[in-house]
């Protein structure tokens, strides 16, 4: 198994676990290489996610990157919750994030296989596939500290 794979296998595996282990509907995976940038970011996030149940992830902005709005391809529209990405004053829809993640406890059903090089994106598209959507918080943030310094994805 090359190395590329066993990285993007761990990244479903401990999703799988932190889903299963979780002790509150809603819990946090974290990327060990991501740092939110401000407190008390918990407790608002945790009320945005209240306010947004079609959400099954959000994750921190991560400010260091450079993050466009999402315009899905015409085959992808019928997965999405209204037909178009959603964009509010707290929440932006994207197709694939990471980082930080607010997720829902349950709402996956059955984990995907893994499909490329990473989860993210699969995590996301299963996400869509059980009526759910996949975005950002816009006004809480993050560093991704290992943004153009992993070791993994060459």
């Amino acid at each position: 198994m090359d190395g590329l794979w066993e990285a993007a296998a761990f990244q479903r595996e401990r999703r799988i676990i932190a889903d299963q282990e979780a002790k509150s509907d809603i819990y946090i995976c974290a990327d060990d290489d991501c740092l939110p940038e401000s407190e008390p970011f918990i407790q608002k996030a945790l009320a945005i996610m209240g306010r947004h149940p079609d959400y099954g992830i959000l994750s921190l902005w991560p400010s260091n990157e450079h993050i466009h709005p999402w315009t899905p391809p015409d085959e992808e529209k019928p997965l999405l919750v209204s037909g178009v990405a959603h964009h509010d004053t707290e929440v932006m829809e994207h197709v694939s994030v990471g980082g930080i993640r607010f997720c829902r406890k349950g709402v996956m059903g059955e984990w995907p296989a893994l499909e490329g090089r990473g989860y993210d994106g699969t995590h996301c598209m299963a996400l869509r596939k059980a009526g759910y959507r996949a975005g950002y918080f816009l006004d809480i943030l993050m560093t991704h500290v290992g943004k153009s310094y992993s070791t993994v994805w060459r």
